[in-house]
């Protein structure tokens, strides 16, 4: 009698899971070499397969996503193959690009094609090409600052560029894991904080000019402005523009004090709502140290449980204990070091 066939999604499941299991054992940071490299090779090919035969089932893509991210460089060196095959369908090549990512010396090999695929105007639908270079470009952003300032111009050619929401989007997000390589892009970050109709694109740039830091000082008087709209606090969308444009003034330059000063008022005006109140205390989380000053001026009176701004006060209060305990501990591991 013949046994019932596991769905092909969970085999990969159970591979990506040995996987996982592998690399838990491995010590040292050594790439794999020689027949072990060979093996993981092959496994890819196996798992690529998958992509290139399943590519509608989403579950098996997933499962086989996962997988060769867990084989590391043997699988991408295969995906960039695969990426460079005309026989190869495009909602493949989606799945394939989506499974690239670190800053590993075959993920830095991988991006002349990723690049080429961005630029790319072969002749495929349209919905197709979007999709796939939109993979493309994330997996751009995940490889990160690695890729340098080539990275950096073929992002800022699609910023520059894309009518299409959902691929100035991906470039957005990617530009802002760039980091400080990014800095070619501040003219066009600057232009769709500024200009663009969609608050969530100008949330993208401005959030990918503060990843710049103070070299994007060039940009400060503009993420002022858009802090200071009234008319973008009327829905949460525009709100969450302003706050996230205090943030990135604050990380380009700590000593912009009116951005502190916003951030705390906003979570007093939005104590209510928790979701709007936990996005922006999240903001002052991260800041740490740059919010000091302005905690230590809205902390100098002593609050009670009866004060109706209590909750919001106390959880300031314990913020500011977390930034001297953070100092203290700074200090003490230096006072270590010295002696």
């Amino acid at each position: 009698m013949k046994t019932k066939q596991k769905p092909l999604y969970l085999s990969i499941v159970m591979i990506s899971a040995f996987l996982v299991f592998l690399s838990s054992c491995q010590t040292g940071s050594n790439p794999v070499r020689g027949p072990a490299e060979a093996r993981q090779r092959a496994m890819a090919k196996e798992i690529l397969s998958v992509l290139i035969n399943e590519y509608q089932n989403k579950d098996a893509c997933r499962s086989a996503v996962r997988a060769l991210r867990n084989l590391g460089d043997p699988a991408i060196r295969e995906i960039t193959r695969a990426l460079k095959d005309d026989d190869i369908m495009e909602e493949s090549k989606v799945h394939m690009a989506s499974s690239i990512c670190g800053s590993s010396p075959a993920a830095l090999d991988a991006l002349p094609v990723l690049y080429d695929l961005i630029r790319s105007d072969g002749k495929i639908p349209s919905y197709q090409k979007t999709n796939l270079r939109s993979a493309c470009i994330e997996a751009v952003g995940y490889i990160g600052p690695a890729g340098g300032e080539k990275s950096a111009l073929v992002l800022k050619d699609v910023i520059a560029s894309s009518k299409d929401k959902q691929l100035l989007q991906k470039a957005l997000f990617s530009a802002a894991m760039l980091r400080k390589e990014a800095r070619p892009l501040i003219p066009e970050l600057v232009r769709v904080a500024t200009w663009d109709s969609d608050s969530t694109s100008r949330s993208f740039a401005v959030n990918a000019l503060g990843n710049i830091g103070h070299e994007a000082v060039e940009a400060v008087p503009v993420l002022l402005s858009v802090m200071r709209d009234y008319r973008l606090r009327n829905d949460r969308m525009g709100w969450n523009l302003t706050i996230n444009a205090a943030n990135a003034i604050l990380r380009i330059d700590p000593n912009e004090m009116e951005p502190a000063q916003y951030l705390v008022d906003c979570c007093f005006e939005h104590k209510d709502d928790a979701l709007e109140f936990g996005t922006v205390y999240s903001f002052i989380l991260n800041l740490g140290d740059v919010m000091e000053p302005e905690l230590r001026k809205r902390l100098e009176k002593p609050f009670s449980l009866d004060s109706p701004d209590y909750e919001v006060l106390n959880k300031l209060s314990k913020l500011l204990e977390r930034i001297d305990a953070g100092k203290k501990e700074k200090e003490e591991s230096g006072m270590h070091a010295k002696g």
